[in-house]
């Protein structure tokens, strides 16, 4: 006997009572089935977001390795890789630079530490993304919308400790003879005894100079007897980069290269040593026109080390 025709065959109280239980048990599969559908396009969501969030970190994390890495220059990577992958601006909650640690496994962020994505601290990317969505069957039971978040963390691979200074170097012929607290004076009359040092290769743009000389350029390529280019132009106002300086209060102690000699044109030049210095004051000119005065603290110094240098590759590491 079928169950309808089961149920056909109650008395009134019987059928009172079973068929309240029939809906109560019709509600509760339609119920977990409703579950089950929107549970499985939330872990299809997840997966898609996690998927984009992860493309987004280590593209960003990627710049950290190059002259181009602002936190300008890291948002606008996250958020052109995560829109390829379907993330929106407005879901891509947080972007950030920040230091990974491998022994605790632990994230400190620049919002934390003070820093931004030029420190030479700064080895990692922490992108998280959040999505709402609504929900296909559960709306029955008074669920209208899902909600799911991400994050991704990753890490740039480095061969090392490197050496860290300002992308700016002397002639070791204007310092022969000076001694801690003797000021000296560099110009740009021909050939010159400063110059610009294309560490990394992007000291040639003005916004990655004046970036670099507010911070420092972590770098293998920054070592006695090594050879580097010089930077081309003059990166703008070069009078207004050592003025932002002062008012950052990053122009005392600079750490700088002593080269072998400044030649004309993008020619090579050899770091001899390095040396610490103020910047006192300049002739408020630019180009070749420019001047500046130095105090000598140091010379020669140890330049600090932090994390940069040959990069290895990328890695997430959450």
């Amino acid at each position: 006997m079928s169950i309808s025709n089961r149920i056909c065959s109650l008395s009134g109280e019987e059928r009172g009572v079973v068929l309240p239980l029939v809906a109560i048990g019709l509600v509760t599969i339609l119920a977990a089935v409703a579950l089950t559908v929107d549970v499985g396009r939330e872990i299809n969501v997840n997966r898609e977001l996690q998927l984009g969030s992860d493309a987004a970190a280590l593209a960003a994390v990627n710049l950290l390795t190059t002259g181009t890495r602002t936190d300008g220059d890291i948002l606008l990577e996250a958020q052109s890789i995560a829109g390829s992958n379907g993330i929106s601006a407005a879901e891509l909650t947080t972007v950030e630079c920040g230091a990974w640690d491998d022994a605790s496994s632990a994230f400190t962020s620049c919002t934390v530490s003070g820093c931004d994505c030029t420190n030479g601290s700064v080895n990692a990317v922490r992108v998280v993304a959040d999505r709402t969505f609504g929900s296909t069957f559960s709306s029955v039971v008074g669920i209208q919308t899902q909600q799911t978040d991400v994050e991704s963390i990753a890490l740039s691979l480095v061969g090392g400790a490197v050496n860290c200074i300002k992308p700016f170097g002397i002639e070791i012929d204007a310092i022969q003879g000076l001694v801690a607290g003797d000021v000296l004076s560099v110009g740009k009359n021909s050939p010159g005894n400063w110059g610009k040092l294309d560490i990394g290769g992007m000291m040639s743009s003005g916004t990655n100079f004046h970036d670099a000389m507010l911070e420092e350029v972590c770098h293998s390529e920054v070592e006695i007897g090594q050879t580097v280019s010089q930077g081309t132009g003059f990166g703008g106002s070069l009078s207004n980069v050592f003025a932002d300086m002062v008012a950052a209060g990053k122009h005392l102690n600079m750490i700088i290269a002593i080269n072998d000699e400044f030649r004309n044109g993008n020619s090579d030049t050899t770091i001899e040593q390095f040396c610490k210095v103020d910047y006192l004051s300049d002739n408020n000119r630019n180009g070749s026109n420019w001047v500046g005065t130095f105090r000598i603290v140091e010379c020669p110094t140890t330049p600090p080390q932090g994390p940069g240098g040959s990069p290895l590759g990328r890695v997430l590491v959450k």
